[in-house]
């Protein structure tokens, strides 16, 4: 893995991009700058250590998502006037092109539908203005207020796994709504943080975060029923801060990242059970700063960006963390805030 990690990087660093099958195992995504230091979206395939650049912004990606069968990906472009449109691009680099132009609107947070229909996203009528969720079809098609009626104050829209709920930050009520789309119901979550939640596979529940008194306000991780509003700590911490927690494919675990509350020191990846138990940490560097954790859809492998706090200009790297054996190895560098990229089938 340490050869391949390095072939990478000299294939990335040259721009000497192979492209690789539409078809075969999953794939991770990242960001990364390309031969003219502007951040585009590249795909790899880890074990084969092959890299292909998927987009070609004059502007650079400011954020993007996968969509859930893996066949394109949705990302956020900045345009001359500071504001934000969607685009789109297939898994393999291909129709890249504007999905929903909001000018002079600013658009940003897009979020699929686990069925692939539909993409929710944030719409402000200037860039400083507060956030209206819409939804759009998936080929940038009738774009309208997210529900039937006036489009909802809100951000960090997730859809349950199944489809039939949301759930997003709301500002204005102080806390997370949860939308039941069939019955039309609403469940509000009164929470101090405005973090968007994390539904768990079986769409049971949702991981949120809220703060606690200790050294200075630390955050701790709770797991909330979607129908009840019933909640359960799963960290109890006065003196560290936890937060990014993600569910694994299977929903036995959680990765999440904690620090020192009041300290100066990079934030680490931890993982504990889904309910709170035999919390263990993966990284214990406390000079570097660890990125949100994302899964690899059989849940083998965790993947993250790092970066030296001591040296800020020095650029980040994504690394791997093999559940099955404990190995952490860098994959390549520069590259960051990396998702992956589900195998399709033919």
């Amino acid at each position: 893995m340490v050869a391949a990690a390095v072939a990478v990087i000299l294939i990335v660093a040259g721009l000497a991009l192979i492209p690789f099958p539409m078809h075969g195992a999953a794939r991770l995504v990242y960001v990364a700058p390309d031969s003219n230091g502007i951040d585009q979206l590249f795909a790899i395939d880890p074990a084969a250590g092959v890299s292909q650049q998927l987009t070609h912004s004059d502007s650079g990606i400011k954020g993007y998502t996968v969509a859930p069968d893996g066949r394109a990906l949705v990302f956020i472009v900045q345009r001359a006037d500071g504001g934000h449109d969607l685009w789109r691009v297939s898994r393999r680099g291909a129709g890249e092109r504007r999905l929903v132009a909001c000018a002079p609107a600013d658009c940003t947070g897009p979020a699929w539908a686990p069925d692939g229909a539909t993409l929710a996203f944030e719409r402000r009528e200037t860039p400083d203005a507060s956030p209206y969720l819409w939804r759009v079809d998936t080929q940038g098609r009738d774009p309208a207020p997210l529900f039937d009626a006036a489009p909802p104050s809100g951000f960090g829209v997730r859809w349950s796994p199944g489809g039939d709920k949301l759930a997003y930050v709301d500002p204005e009520a102080r806390g997370i709504q949860i939308r039941d789309l069939a019955a039309g119901s609403t469940l509000l979550l009164p929470l101090f943080m405005d973090v968007p939640p994390v539904w768990d596979p079986a769409g049971e529940a949702l991981i949120v975060m809220d703060l606690q008194l200790g050294r200075g306000a630390v955050s701790n991780i709770l797991r909330v029923d979607s129908e009840t509003g019933w909640f359960l700590k799963l960290t109890s911490d006065t003196e560290v801060e936890n937060d990014a927690p993600a569910f694994s494919p299977d929903g036995a675990w959680i990765a999440f990242r904690r620090k020192a509350g009041g300290t100066p020191m990079g934030k680490q990846i931890w993982l504990m059970h889904a309910d709170g138990s035999d919390a263990r940490p993966i990284t214990q560097d406390a000079d570097f700063y660890h990125g949100i954790p994302v899964w690899s859809p059989d849940g083998a492998t965790l993947a993250f960006s790092r970066h030296d706090i001591l040296n800020p200009d020095s650029p980040p790297a994504v690394w791997l963390f093999d559940l099955d054996g404990g190995a952490l190895t860098e994959l390549l560098s520069p590259a960051r805030g990396p998702a992956w990229l589900p195998a399709t089938r033919p």
